[in-house]
């Protein structure tokens, strides 16, 4: 494997789905040592309390993100589309999980009157603020007060605005900019990662989500000059178990982590596999597994919190993969059909309009002739 990343771009042979579901019950792994007491997570332990694995994870969601988005929006930047297909891919989910918790799971487990839980302000501002994105709302009245971790519903929701966010400044950048000038607008962003201090204390995660989905942008940007290659990749995987391991300051280290862990997630991508391309023929779970697998494990931890960690995490993956399922066929493939149709109709549309400025260019040549 010895490719520029362009060469790859021209199949469909990728993993993409793969390595997010693999992400995506990492995420529910790392959950497992925070819902349950357990002994520290493996990675928060090899790593000095720096790096966990639900976050190198999520890390790898935004610099695919980043890679995909981007690719979207080079390929067709009508805004109108681009932020349709985002929506139809992100919300019809979402509200059902949000709807569902709030509407149904939460009259059944809280420890509240009916009437005081829905006469409760932060109820109604659970589902607001989850369903639009305006801010997270982890909590809701009377659920899960005496788990292990107390009140928190979904922990795993606070990503999807970050993911939003980063959607609207590829538009917004993307729309206004070349694509050098977009290369620029990126490195400001890492730029500003470093005196993030002096500029945003205590908000880390706002910069360090939109400094992966940077680096994904900026591996498709360069995909004609970024060469995959094994012996590298291995390079950069072993470079990044050491800066997480050794390097304890922490801009740095995210930088290295960034620049490491990116060329990484997509040299795995890309990388020629027999099976791997097929994963998602039935269904693509990852989007499904990760918005409802904390709130399967907080209700799984109410009932059975006698199980030790690892049997958690396998009872939990499983009962969530179910969840994801029903997600995905019910919910997901039908929206994503929508946006298949939209693209259709558009392409049309755009094809009459090439037809009829031909036709118009005819007729006064006809005319000249006469």
């Amino acid at each position: 494997m010895n490719r520029k990343i362009s060469d790859y771009l021209h199949s469909r042979d990728n993993n993409f789905d793969f390595i997010r579901f693999m992400a995506a019950l990492l995420v529910i792994f790392h959950h497992s040592f925070f819902l349950t007491p357990s002994i520290h997570e493996p990675l928060l332990t090899f790593t000095h309390d720096r790096y966990t694995i639900g976050g190198i994870c999520v890390a790898v969601f935004f610099i695919i993100s980043g890679f995909l988005i981007t690719r979207s929006f080079d390929k067709n930047r009508d805004i109108s589309t681009y932020f349709t297909a985002r929506m139809l891919r992100i919300y019809p989910a979402l509200m059902v999980v949000v709807f569902c918790t709030v509407f149904i799971i939460g009259p059944l487990l809280t420890t509240n009157t009916l009437y005081d839980y829905f006469t409760n302000f932060t109820t109604f501002k659970y589902y607001y603020s989850n369903t639009f994105m305006v801010s997270v709302q982890y909590w809701l009245p009377g659920i899960f007060e005496h788990n292990y971790a107390p009140k928190m519903v979904n922990g795993s929701l606070w990503t999807l605005s970050y993911e939003l966010l980063c959607y609207c400044l590829v538009a917004a950048v993307g729309s206004i900019f070349s694509k050098k000038k977009i290369t620029g607008i990126i490195l400001l962003v890492l730029t500003l990662l470093v005196f993030r201090n002096k500029i945003m204390y205590g908000k880390e995660e706002i910069f360090e989500t939109i400094f992966f989905f940077a680096c994904g942008t900026l591996i498709y940007i360069y995909r004609q000059k970024i060469t995959l290659n094994s012996f590298a990749a291995l390079v950069a995987f072993v470079l990044l178990l050491v800066n997480m391991h050794y390097n304890p300051n922490y801009t740095s280290s995210m930088i290295i982590t960034g620049i490491m862990l990116s060329y990484v997630t997509i040299f795995l991508c890309f990388v020629k596999t027999k099976h791997l391309k097929h994963f998602a023929k039935h269904g693509d779970y990852s989007y499904g597994m990760y918005i409802w697998s904390y709130l399967v494990q907080q209700m799984l931890y109410l009932y059975f919190n006698h199980l030790n960690t690892y049997v958690f995490f396998i009872v939990s993956a499983g009962i969530t993969l179910v969840f994801a399922m029903l997600s995905w066929h019910l919910i997901e493939k039908r929206a994503l059909k929508l946006k298949d149709n939209l693209k259709y109709k558009q392409a049309i549309a755009r094809r009459v309009a090439q037809i009829k400025e031909k036709s118009l260019a005819v007729v006064p040549s006809l005319m000249l002739r006469k």
